[in-house]
């Protein structure tokens, strides 16, 4: 899915398939439970930079009772009313999902995706425009907010630097014009980008065929050129990996092993609680009430818990100490952000666990939740908890395993390429006069040198990790 909300005029328009009155894009946005005490809380802050009373200015307008809001601080807002309180609840929790998820991009193209933001991480770095590392919403979105901060920075600082008034009214006022520059500048901007995916879209005809060509052209010389570099320097990498690598991969492996298999059989431990809880909950006769989702809630919360996961996470910080003295062997890991790759880990696998457990319920049920007594739903409950502590094992076992190679990558290849590079450099010059002039700009020898050394270092890496691992998890089930 795509995250992206449609709405229609009615739910008889939705049935009969006719087009949506729009669509909501929700990168940006937050969810308000309350949307007058979010209006009211607004308010305050703005008496108070001002220096007047919430009495002195109009108030918000009254909303219907399970109503809340889909909220932007510069974007049209929405406002969505449900039919009771239970209603309203899960449409904010698909709504929160929808905000957390969407990316808002309109075109299913990978490619142009992934160039349009390479363009403008490239562009706000360039520009010095704080934000580089994350911004959402339609192309039009993103590339209306960049070009009204950079008018906001270069043009109406002067402007707002001649305004009277503290410092408050100024920044009012700022926050208004910016609401007028998006207004302005995202119709100019769709209109601009409408035209340029036509254009592409006509060029693109003509081009993808001369590019398949040359494509396969560029394809076939690397081919050749990664076998000839494989060939000329496995004999010299070789030795360099079975004296200076392979030694220790074992030493670190049987240092880190132990505090991420604990760490997953705490992440276990948890997992496990939260069923003992839901099980407590469904004793009476009354099983899993008319909702079983108010049954999720507490599941849903437990990857991203920092305090259901703590025993697990101090489970994987014992690791930091080793990992600082391999330093003096590795010197560019890099022993916090280790770590907190394990802690993703866990909270994946878990989170994995949590999704197949709900999946696996529903479907067990399929409707007849409210007809079920305390004795059903708690067999029901236990039997997709066997089913799904297999399958934690063997994701543990696999999320594991790749961790570690990870590690093991992370540490190896920084140090392989110093050694492996002065050894290998004058036999890689011959074999850079290889490579057909129209292709010298696309192929680089040193780039398909170190792209060969890292598929070597991976099968060395590789014949470690998996049979130590696997030896592991056929004794220890983890």
């Amino acid at each position: 899915p795509d995250y992206k909300v449609e709405y229609y005029e009615t739910e008889e328009a939705y049935q009969n398939q006719k087009a949506a009155k729009g669509t909501i894009v929700p990168c940006g946005y937050t969810v308000q439970h309350d949307p007058v005490k979010n209006r009211l809380e607004s308010l305050a802050d703005t008496a108070q930079k001002m220096g007047a009373t919430v009495a002195d200015l109009p108030k918000p307008d009254e909303v219907p009772e399970f109503c809340f809001e889909l909220y932007h601080t510069r974007r049209r807002c929405y406002f969505i009313n449900a039919e009771n309180n239970e209603e309203k609840q899960e449409w904010i929790k698909i709504f929160r999902r929808c905000t957390y998820k969407c990316r808002g991009f309109r075109t299913d193209d990978l490619v142009a995706d992934s160039a349009f933001v390479a363009g403008v991480r490239a562009t706000r770095r360039e520009l010095r425009r704080w934000g580089w590392w994350s911004f959402g919403g339609t192309e039009a979105q993103i590339l209306t907010d960049l070009i009204v901060e950079e008018i906001d920075y270069t043009v109406m600082s002067d402007v707002y630097r001649e305004l009277k008034g503290p410092p408050s009214l100024r920044w009012m006022a700022r926050n208004q014009v910016l609401k007028v520059l998006d207004t302005t500048v995202v119709g100019a901007v769709a209109t601009a980008l409408a035209a340029l995916k036509k254009s592409i879209t006509i060029v693109r005809e003509r081009v993808e065929p001369v590019m398949t060509a040359k494509l396969t052209l560029i394809f076939e010389n690397k081919e050749k050129l990664q076998d000839k570099i494989r060939d000329v320097c496995l004999a010299k990498i070789s030795p360099v990996l079975e004296e200076k690598v392979a030694p220790r991969l074992a030493g670190i492996l049987n240092i880190l092993f132990s505090p991420m298999a604990d760490a997953f059989s705490e992440t276990h431990t948890v997992f496990d609680g939260a069923l003992d809880d839901m099980l407590k909950k469904v004793e009476g006769d009354n099983g899993f009430g008319p909702h079983l989702n108010v049954h999720f809630k507490s599941l849903d919360r437990l990857p991203r818990s920092w305090y259901s996961m703590r025993k697990a996470h101090k489970k994987t910080e014992t690791m930091e100490v080793p990992l600082w003295g391999l330093r003096q062997f590795f010197d560019d890991i890099s022993p916090h952000e280790l770590i907190n790759e394990a802690q993703d880990t866990l909270s994946l696998v878990l989170d994995n666990a949590v999704y197949t457990f709900e999946n696996e319920l529903s479907e067990m049920l399929s409707g007849g939740v409210s007809e079920m007594d305390g004795p059903q739903a708690r067999n029901a409950i236990t039997q997709c908890r066997e089913s799904v502590a297999e399958r934690f094992s063997e994701d543990a076992h696999k999320a594991t395993t790749s961790y570690f190679k990870s590690i093991m990558m992370t540490l190896c290849m920084p140090g392989v390429l110093k050694l492996v590079n002065p050894v290998c450099a004058p036999v890689l010059e011959p074999i850079a006069g290889l490579v057909p002039d129209e292709l010298s700009d696309i192929l680089d020898v040193e780039k398909l040198f170190e792209e060969t050394v890292e598929k070597v270092v991976q099968g060395a890496v590789d014949s470690v990790v998996d049979p130590a691992c696997q030896r592991r998890h056929d004794n220890n089930g983890s």
